[in-house]
């Protein structure tokens, strides 16, 4: 059996005093996941604070050695992540759980229009 932990989903950081949220935090979280027995994560990457960017790459970086990673953005961050999971050969999703809008920002007409923008995403290093 494949058991899959979702680190943080979309709950705010007040939600449970360990819920990881940072890319520090979301790596030390799947690395305890992995040793307890989980073998697939699905993290939602995000700025700790306020404004701040986040690096996607910090948390694929970190939990490389737990497979299946699926990682997936929200909003402003979908896209990035998408990409970054497309050139790193991470599992990712993409809906309108994620994101309303395709690449350019245009309001995406359903999710196959997401879909199909995914699917063109760059593969490879």
């Amino acid at each position: 059996m494949l058991l899959k932990a979702c680190l943080n989903g979309a709950r705010a950081a007040t939600g449970h005093p360990r819920l990881p949220i940072t890319p520090e935090a979301l790596a030390e979280d799947a690395a305890a996941c992995h040793a307890a027995g989980a073998g697939a994560f699905h993290v939602h990457p995000r700025a700790a604070h306020g404004g701040e960017s986040l690096d996607a790459a910090d948390i694929g970086a970190a939990v490389t050695s737990a497979r299946p990673l699926l990682v997936h953005g929200s909003e402003g961050g979908a896209w990035a992540v998408l990409d970054h999971a497309a050139r790193h050969g991470f599992d990712t999703r993409i809906g309108l759980e994620d994101t309303l809008t395709l690449r350019d920002g245009r309001r995406a007409e359903d999710n196959a229009a997401l879909v199909a923008e995914a699917v063109q995403a760059p593969r490879g290093p």
